[in-house]
C-alpha cells in the first residue's frame, strides 16, 4: 500500500485546478488523483498521519463535479461524492482527517452543510473554509487563503463538533496543515 497525502480533484474541466494538481504530483509524499479518470483507490493509505484533500469548486452545500467556461454545470452534494469515492474503494478511515480545498465548504454547519455531508460519510474529521479559498502556489507549495475573514473550522464526525483549527483539539492537523503539502493560512497572514 501507498502510504501517502491523497488529492483527488473533483471539479473536473477546470485547467487551474489541473495545474494545481500536477504541482501536488511532483511532492513525493502525495498521490494525486482524477477520480473520473482512474477510479482504483483501493491502494491508498494515509496511515493515519496523512489526509485525504478534495480538490474542488463548491458551495456550502454541494462540489461542483464539472465546470466549463459558460458556468458551473453539474453539482453533486458532499454525500453522493464521498460514498462515491468509498466505492471506488477508498477506505478513508485509513487517513487522518479530509481537507476541502473548495470555497465554502464550512459556510453551513447543519446537516446540509458540505463539510458535515463528507465528514459523517467518510467517518474522519473534515477541514474547511466558512469563505471562498483563494489557492495560489508558490515553487512547488500550494497556498490556500480563506477570503473575506474566513476560517478554517474542522468537522469531528464521531462527536458532531466543530471547531476552529487553532483550537486545541485541532493542533495535530493544524501542525499537519501548517508544515506539509498545503500551507493554509488566512488573509492576514
Amino acid at each position: 500500500m501507498v502510504k501517502k497525502s491523497l488529492v483527488i480533484e473533483i471539479s473536473k474541466n477546470d485547467s487551474a485546478l489541473d495545474d494545481y494538481l500536477q504541482i501536488v504530483s511532483t511532492d513525493a509524499a502525495c498521490v494525486a488523483k482524477r477520480y473520473w479518470k482512474d477510479p482504483d483507490l483501493n491502494s491508498y493509505n494515509g496511515g493515519k498521519i496523512h489526509p485525504i484533500t478534495l480538490l474542488s469548486h463548491a458551495n456550502n452545500k454541494n462540489f461542483i463535479t464539472d465546470y466549463n467556461s459558460g458556468g458551473y454545470k453539474t453539482y453533486q452534494s458532499g454525500n453522493d461524492v464521498a460514498k462515491q469515492i468509498v466505492s471506488l474503494g477508498l477506505i478513508p478511515t485509513r487517513f487522518k482527517f479530509c481537507l476541502l480545498a473548495g470555497c465554502k465548504g464550512a459556510e453551513s454547519t447543519g446537516r446540509e452543510g458540505l463539510y458535515v455531508q463528507v465528514g459523517d460519510a467518510l467517518v474522519i474529521p473534515v477541514v474547511a473554509s466558512t469563505t471562498p479559498v483563494k489557492l495560489a502556489t508558490t515553487n512547488t507549495q500550494i497556498t490556500l487563503t480563506p477570503q473575506d475573514q474566513g476560517q478554517w473550522k474542522v468537522y469531528f464526525p464521531e462527536e458532531s463538533s466543530v471547531y476552529g483549527l487553532e483550537h486545541e483539539r485541532c493542533k495535530e492537523i493544524h501542525e499537519y496543515l501548517m508544515g506539509y503539502v498545503f500551507q493554509c493560512c488566512t488573509e492576514e497572514s
